[in-house]
């Protein structure tokens, strides 16, 4: 699957109880992944391998999980792309995702990147796992025109669930 090109895919990341599961920190660091999982586009055919950890944010202090999505082509070759995502402090209703974020693209702080959007779920044997949405990301000028065009009655909600922020 190339991210680039297959730019709506849906993953799952549930606790990693792996130690072949890593994630690099750095050029230096490798650390146990804290999340691993599966992403596949709609026909389930391609797969991206993803690994995360939970930390603080350099920037604010706040807690977010960092991922790496590993993409492996059919021709071999292997591409890296970075992510965050964060919990989302502006969820209303229960439809709404636990966490927002990004997926970078490249290297560049303003290049191109996808959006990422988590749900808290729990498996049927009741394992708790993050369900990701990637889709094409939108600035927030375009976010504010879909938000007006899409605005209905808001819904009575129970709240978000307790401060359990990283729950598994």
């Amino acid at each position: 699957m190339s991210i680039t090109t297959k730019r709506n895919f849906n993953a799952s990341i549930f606790q990693n109880k792996s130690d072949k599961n890593v994630f690099n920190k750095s050029k230096t660091e490798k650390v146990k992944a804290d999340y691993h999982g599966n992403g596949s586009d709609k026909d389930g055919m391609d797969k991206v391998e993803i690994n995360g950890i939970k930390e603080l944010s350099k920037n604010s202090g706040k807690k977010q999980i960092s991922l790496v999505f590993i993409d492996r082509t059919v021709e071999g070759t292997t591409s890296f792309y970075n992510g965050k995502l964060f919990p989302n402090d502006r969820k209303e209703q229960d439809g709404q995702p636990d966490f927002t974020g990004v997926l970078n693209l490249d290297k560049e702080t303003n290049g191109p990147k996808l959006r990422l959007a988590g749900w808290l779920k729990k498996t049927k044997k009741d394992d708790a796992y993050l369900s990701i949405s990637v889709s094409e990301y939108k600035n927030k000028e375009e976010a504010a025109e879909d938000q007006a065009a899409a605005e209905a009655p808001a819904l009575e909600t129970a709240g978000a669930p307790a401060d359990s922020d990283f729950p598994f």
